[in-house]
């Protein structure tokens, strides 16, 4: 008998997923284990990085589908990513504002008026289709993201001495995304600071340039949750302060003479369980705060959100989240490169070199004579 050995290859696997979710396909996928409303889901997702999640195609579809009828997760309705726009009458994706270019629903007219305030959900009833309810119930929820390639290394072979550039590279990481510190010396250039010059900046037509961001200011009123969503369809999002330079200058724009004197909501939120305020839109906690002393006596700040109080100048108050306020939103800028074609040289006089043929011909003479006699 002969025995023949193969030599067998560790590899990794080509996608990854970071822990709490699970790879479906090309998408990491999170089942939460906890209920709670449309809108705090969708801030729960973003504070792991994900979205609540999005389905734009019929074999997505299957794959969740297929995965939650197999796995014991719990028979329970889970919130998508979809709301109903009741000004367009059409059912979008919260994340993008974009239409559904496909669905899932069963036995339902999308387009009928009564799904206004609803949301989309996914009904183990009829097999994980599609349905709707209303944003405020409590429902658990699905978040994804991308899932991030990994390239495969043999590892028999790092411990070789026959190994390429490209396979010592890939082994000398430490982990996914980190390299070895010797390879971490080429760092790119810090770019130049340009000097601030207003006129370098535009905004949309719709916004107004304060500093070196664009602000819309509201004339309509709206509570917390649908103030961030209104900026989040006209591409923008509700105002986030991070410096002292960025507060003083659109306060002193607020308290001039250039807009009505209305409390304002920016896109703070306080996060209860942790007992911080954070930004909605990052999920990151504020860095600087500049709250009037008035708002800092009320301890008791869950489910508040932050204004900017004409009461104190503008400085930073807590409100409940359902009480209707105008709200700001803001954008970046766009920077305008002036850039001048360079002139081409004209002269204002011509000069005309001429040389004398009978002085170029006495010194080759001269240069003869003293060859000679030396």
């Amino acid at each position: 008998l002969t025995v023949i050995s193969l030599p067998v290859s560790h590899t990794q696997p080509s996608s990854l997923c970071p822990k709490r979710f699970v790879p479906i396909g090309r998408k990491c996928y999170h089942f939460s284990k906890d209920e709670t409303t449309w809108n705090d889901a969708h801030f729960r997702c973003s504070k792991l990085n994900s979205s609540l999640a999005v389905i734009t195609g019929s074999h997505q579809e299957l794959l969740v589908r297929r995965y939650l009828n197999r796995h014991r997760l719990g028979r329970y309705e889970r919130w998508l990513g979809g709301k109903f726009n009741d000004k367009k009458l059409k059912w979008v994706w919260a994340q993008n504002g974009k239409p559904l270019t496909f669905h899932g629903f069963s036995r339902m007219n999308p387009r009928d008026k009564q799904w206004a305030w609803h949301c989309i959900i996914l009904d183990p009833e009829r097999q994980y289709k599609w349905g709707a309810r209303s944003c405020v119930s409590k429902n658990h929820y699905i978040c994804a993201k991308k899932s991030y390639k990994k390239k495969n290394v043999d590892k028999t072979n790092c411990n070789n001495n026959n190994t390429t550039s490209n396979s010592t590279e890939l082994c000398s990481k430490n982990s996914v995304g980190k390299r070895a510190p010797g390879l971490l010396m080429n760092m790119p250039k810090k770019k130049k600071y340009k000097p601030y010059n207003p006129a370098t900046f535009i905004c949309p037509s719709h916004m107004i340039l304060v500093g070196r961001k664009c602000y819309f200011f509201s004339l309509e009123e709206a509570n917390w949750s649908d103030a961030y969503w209104a900026c989040r369809d006209n591409k923008t999002k509700l105002a986030t302060i991070m410096t002292k330079m960025e507060d003083n200058i659109l306060r002193g724009f607020l308290n001039g003479n250039f807009t009505e004197k209305h409390e304002r909501w920016i896109g703070g939120i306080y996060d209860w369980k942790q007992r911080k305020w954070k930004w909605a839109m990052s999920g990151r906690p504020l860095r600087y705060k500049h709250f009037a002393r008035a708002a800092l006596e009320n301890t008791n700040h869950t489910q508040h959100c932050i204004t900017l109080d004409p009461q104190y100048k503008h400085l930073w108050n807590s409100r409940n989240r359902l009480e209707r306020k105008h709200y700001i939103c803001q954008a970046r800028s766009k920077s305008v490169v002036k850039y001048e074609k360079p002139q081409k040289f004209k002269p204002d006089a011509t000069v005309i070199i001429q040389f004398d043929n009978n002085n170029i011909l006495q010194d080759r003479n001269l240069e003869n004579t003293a060859t000679e006699a030396s």
